[in-house]
This record gives C-alpha cells, sequence and structure tokens, in this order.
C-alpha cells in the first residue's frame, strides 16, 4: 500500500499524518532529523514515549543536560538532531524556549486509533475483523482523543509535536517547518 499524507490546520498548529509503511516504520525519523533538522536544532524536547515507554537516560545523555522529570525526558539545547533518540511508537514535545515548568502531559501515540486526520489512517493498520460496530467504535474512540489532544496542544503550545506510531505525525505553528517537512513526507 503507498502511504498517503494527511494535511490540515488546527488554530494556530498546521498539521500532517503519513500512513506508516510497515516495512520502514523509522523512516519518517531518520527523514526529519536528517533532511529537516531545524524542527530540533536549538530547540528542546520532551520525549514522553519511546518505543512506547519512557526514555531511560543513559549516563551520556544525563552527561549531555538531560533531565528526567517524572516520566518524561527532557533535552537540553540540541545542537545536533541526531542526538534526539527515536525508535518507533515515538512521540516528542518541540519548545523553542525553556519547557515550562509544570507538564502533565497526557502520551497519545501509544493509543492505537489516535489520528488528526480523516479517513484515520490508523484504524485500518488495526485487525477488527468483518464487525462494522467495532470500527464505527474505533472511530468514535479517535475522536475523542484527537479533542483532547488539540486541548492538550493549546495548553502546552509547543512549537512543533512529533509522533511516530500508528501513523507519523508532525503538527506545528511554524509555517516555515511545515512547509520542509510536508515537502519531504511527500518525497519517499
Amino acid at each position: 500500500m503507498t502511504p498517503t499524507v494527511t494535511e490540515g490546520k488546527h488554530g494556530q498548529f498546521f498539521w500532517l499524518e503519513r500512513s506508516i509503511e510497515q516495512r520502514a516504520v523509522d523512516r519518517p525519523m531518520i527523514s526529519l532529523a536528517k533532511h529537516c533538522p531545524k524542527v530540533l536544532l536549538n530547540r528542546y524536547v520532551v520525549v514522553t514515549s519511546l518505543d512506547s515507554g519512557p526514555l531511560h537516560l543513559n549516563h551520556n545523555q544525563l552527561n549531555a543536560g538531560w533531565e528526567r522529570v517524572g516520566r518524561l525526558a527532557i533535552s537540553p539545547r540540541i545542537s545536533n538532531a541526531a542526538d534526539v533518540p527515536y525508535c518507533w511508537f515515538d512521540e516528542w514535545y518541540v519548545f523553542d524556549d525553556r519547557v515550562p515548568s509544570t507538564l502533565d502531559i497526557e502520551v497519545f501515540v501509544n493509543k492505537g486509533t489516535f489520528s488528526l486526520g480523516d479517513p484515520n489512517p490508523t484504524i485500518d493498520t488495526m485487525y477488527i475483523g468483518s464487525d462494522a460496530s467495532v470500527r464505527e467504535r474505533l472511530v468514535a474512540a479517535a475522536v475523542a482523543l484527537r479533542e483532547t489532544f488539540w486541548a492538550q496542544l493549546d495548553q502546552l503550545n509547543p512549537e512543533s509535536y512529533v509522533a511516530n506510531g500508528n501513523c507519523f505525525t508532525f503538527v506545528t505553528r511554524n509555517a516555515g517547518h511545515y512547509r520542509d517537512v510536508n515537502a519531504q513526507m511527500h518525497s519517499f
């Protein structure tokens, strides 16, 4: 199946989603760090999920200035985009200034039906059988998650949000970053 890209705008945020390629699930993260490093450079990254769980900071990351705040990992100012760890089922909030001191962040990437797009590209990656009511319940759950996500994003006001789970999601209030990432997601 050829990956699809869905785009939209919500308030001050531009967003896009790209359906996932089962054989290259980390490709969007590699592409973002390699071809769109400005999204991360000179910014602070809050990692809420790495491979479906918290990022366990190693000795080198702690020495470089990464901090643990509860289940969150907060980077120092990023000087090399490749320093932000990724795997699959990862979620980052990217701040252009210091990270807010109060962070109560719900993780969305690990919720199977989370998607900003309509039609929802994540539901087709899940086995739902032939029962149409199951699909309807999944779609309804995705709508509720989407509302909670936008409320959280409005409250935290990050410059960008990046998630790579059942689909790749990129949200930003920076029009230049949006343009660059959108071009990159359509190019491979």
